[in-house]
């Protein structure tokens, strides 16, 4: 009778290295299951969040703004310590104003967004308006409960502001690819040397005044 031992030990020592590396590829290893763990977010919820925060930033303010475009960009966390991938991700979505906003106005505005943030829980600290002489640029930021950071950036152009809001999320599980700009704007383009977004400025009776 002729013994199998020698082929059948062969073939499950295979079936187990692959079956070690498939789980160490798919972060299913040790370090990898505790990253899983840290995990709060579906990227279907991080994209209804940061989507509502935005909503609710746009109707707080009044008169409305024009919005040029917006984006969305997804940045997956380092790899882990024994060398698998993470499972989690930072997701952001931003959009960006086409209204000039004078500098007289855009206190005023940074008003009515920190009043929006404020009733979400996110309680505006380091505000730095046109003119101070701190250094730090134009604009402020919150943490909400839900440790999203929101932040409002003001750049000047040409005597005037174009400001732009920006929502970020962390332990956001990591999904390959980058959703669409948030509520149905185009999506945004840089300038190759400047890095600033190409945006077409609009005048408004009010906020450019």
């Amino acid at each position: 009778m002729r013994v199998r031992l020698p082929v059948v030990v062969p073939a499950v020592a295979v079936m187990c290295v692959i079956a070690v590396v498939v789980l160490y590829e798919n972060s299913y290893f040790f370090a990898g299951m505790g990253d899983r763990a840290k995990v709060r977010f579906s990227a279907g919820q991080a994209r209804e969040r940061i989507d509502g925060a935005l909503r609710a930033t746009v109707d707080g303010i009044s008169p409305l703004l024009t919005y040029a475009s917006g984006n969305y960009q997804v940045a997956r966390d380092p790899d882990l310590y024994d060398g698998e991938h993470s499972v989690r991700s930072s997701v952001s979505g931003g959009m960006y104003a086409a209204t000039r906003i004078s500098p007289a106005k855009l206190p005023q505005l940074m008003d009515q967004v920190a009043l929006t943030w404020n009733g979400r829980g996110c309680h505006v600290t380091d505000r730095h308006e046109p003119g101070d002489r701190t250094g730090f640029p134009v604009g402020f930021g919150c943490l909400d409960g839900d440790g999203m950071l929101l932040t409002l950036h003001a750049d000047e152009r040409l005597g005037t502001y174009l400001v732009w809001f920006v929502a970020d999320l962390g332990d956001v599980r990591y999904r390959p690819g980058v959703p669409e700009p948030p509520l149905g704007l185009p999506a945004t383009t840089y300038d190759a040397d400047t890095h600033r977004s190409v945006t077409i400025a609009v005048d408004d009776p009010y906020w450019s005044a």
